[in-house]
């Protein structure tokens, strides 16, 4: 029988450090705050990533040429509304990996459920780490 703890516990511990940096992200991005993309600072890769995730899933939900849209993210912890600004600006988002050049948009960014309530993927990694 070969022991594949050590394994395990690596993969609990990767497990761990990115349920840790994807909550990080959510709580950088959902504030709640109602503001343009085009006011967005520069964005780190990991919070550049879930942003392009949220706001897919926003675009997905849109029908047609409506105004605005308000979506549940695809993992149902956030609340995405994304309103066409109708004014023709531009929104250049910088990121370490780039930049995204689209049509300016205001967005809020909130969160349904608590860090408690998430927290149950961390703890699920934690108990890969522990071996269990």
């Amino acid at each position: 029988m070969i022991d594949r703890s050590a394994e395990r516990a690596k993969l609990g511990q990767l497990a761990v450090q990115e349920a840790g940096e994807i909550r990080r992200w959510r709580r950088m991005l959902a504030t709640g705050q109602r503001l343009r993309l085009s006011q967005l600072d520069e964005l780190p890769e990991g919070a550049f990533q879930l942003f392009l995730d949220l706001l897919g899933d926003a675009l997905a939900g849109k029908t047609g040429s409506a105004a605005a849209v308000s979506v549940t993210s695809s993992d149902g912890v956030l609340q995405i509304d994304l309103e066409r600004t109708e004014d023709g600006a531009m929104a250049v988002i910088r990121a370490t990996a780039g930049v995204l050049i689209g049509e300016d948009h205001y967005l809020t960014i909130r969160p349904l459920v608590e860090d408690g309530e998430e927290a149950w993927g961390l703890e699920v990694a934690q108990t890969l780490v522990a071996g269990g």
